[in-house]
């Protein structure tokens, strides 16, 4: 059971290591929480939300990625402008992490937390194909 909250609470109190090669981490450990967490009690709308977050979330992520090993920059202020492959991956990560969570303890803005998330996401994988 240890393993399973240390699963869980790593990415939000920061990854030390995480191997050089993180390009399929972030998607993999999210799909695995996806499966452990169970969703239980979310509809079937829920659900496609989460899904589409989780997409989103990940596209913006690789694109990011492919931006800063162009030479560019990253816009947003909370991980500075040339973050390093592991600290990118750990901000994806917890924010997924703590999208999950808040999700699933407020159902009553489940819906405009997971749409929501995919919009901005979206957006900003969109902006990054771009450049």
């Amino acid at each position: 059971m240890r393993s399973v909250a240390l699963f869980f609470v790593s990415p939000l109190i920061g990854i030390r290591r995480i191997k050089k090669d993180v390009k399929m981490k972030p998607l993999t450990i999210i799909i695995s929480i996806l499966i452990l967490s169970g969703c239980a009690g979310w509809t079937k709308a829920d659900k496609t939300l989460l899904v589409a977050s989780v997409v989103a979330s990940y596209a913006d992520y690789h694109t990011t990625t492919r931006i800063l090993d162009d030479g560019g920059h990253e816009c947003n202020p909370l991980i500075g402008e040339h973050p390093s492959k592991e600290k990118l991956a750990v901000f994806f990560i917890s924010s997924e992490v703590l999208t999950i969570a808040f999700a699933h303890y407020f159902p009553k803005y489940r819906k405009l937390l997971l749409g929501g998330k995919t919009a901005v996401n979206g957006y900003c994988a969109i902006h990054n194909s771009g450049e």
